[in-house]
């Protein structure tokens, strides 16, 4: 295609720091535009250890809709659909109808504490069953405790840190060959700074854009001292690759705007 026709993305070197099967709408969007999407997973999932407090908790869960069901005379079928589980993005809310759950509510803002902030008053006095990773932050059990909701707060999975691909992380970075990096959650971030180090990440935060899915992961990044950040919208794949567009394109504009002038 020609120059005045091309992606702001085009040719730009664009790292996902979330594992493979969880990137491929993203990764396959950026080929389109003519990006070069980089798949470097920084964290994995596993489950937990001691899954007691999980067990007991999807136990209690199980005995109420029991209970409920015996009250109101239905059956055990009629008694669980009228438990409503809701989700903090999109991609959640996937994965949970996939697993066979109906999801009825999905966050407008994408984020645990809009959550609580939306469904408000619709949960004063409900149990809300809210399984974590362990790595999770205390905003939205709080949030749905200040709302009166009756919270069970249990770790269902743990966030690990991965080792592979480091040494290729950190090459990449030393050669400028990376223009852009996504993060999905300040875990990312804590470990991007593990594996490079104060100077190397000091020179990625001048050479990079830096793109935050939500306002936990932004703070991240700033508090880690990266200066050039964009913040995408929502969680979703659009809202992503929008950030980058409009990041890449008002560079883009400057450069021009300088080049005019001199």
């Amino acid at each position: 295609m020609g120059d005045a026709a091309r992606s702001p993305l085009y040719g730009k070197r664009v790292l996902i720091t979330r594992a493979e099967e969880q990137s491929q709408d993203l990764f396959q969007r950026l080929r389109d535009l003519d990006a070069v999407p980089v798949c470097a997973p920084l964290i994995r999932f596993a489950l937990v250890e001691e899954s007691g407090p999980l067990d007991a908790a999807l136990q209690n869960a199980l005995r109420f809709v029991l209970e409920r069901s015996r009250v109101l005379g239905v059956s055990l079928t009629q008694a669980a659909s009228a438990i409503r589980v809701a989700a903090v993005a999109p991609v959640t809310a996937a994965a949970a109808e996939k697993a066979g759950l109906h999801v009825a509510y999905v966050a407008n803002k994408h984020q645990g504490i809009g959550l609580a902030e939306e469904l408000g008053p619709q949960l004063l006095g409900r149990r809300v069953f809210l399984p974590r990773s362990d790595h999770a932050g205390r905003q939205l059990p709080d949030a749905l405790r200040k709302v009166g909701a009756e919270v069970e707060d249990v770790i269902a999975y743990r966030t690990l840190e991965t080792q592979s691909g480091a040494n290729n992380l950190r090459d990449m970075v030393r050669r400028g060959a990376i223009d852009a990096i996504v993060f999905y959650s300040p875990s990312a971030v804590q470990h991007f700074s593990d594996i490079l180090g104060s100077e190397q990440a000091e020179m990625a935060g001048d050479q990079m854009l830096f793109v935050a899915i939500g306002p936990v992961t932004a703070g991240a990044l700033r508090e880690s001292g990266v200066v050039r950040i964009v913040q995408a919208a929502d969680t979703g794949t659009r809202a992503v690759v929008e950030a980058l567009r409009q990041a890449f394109d008002s560079a883009a504009s400057s450069t021009s705007a300088g080049a005019q002038l001199g």
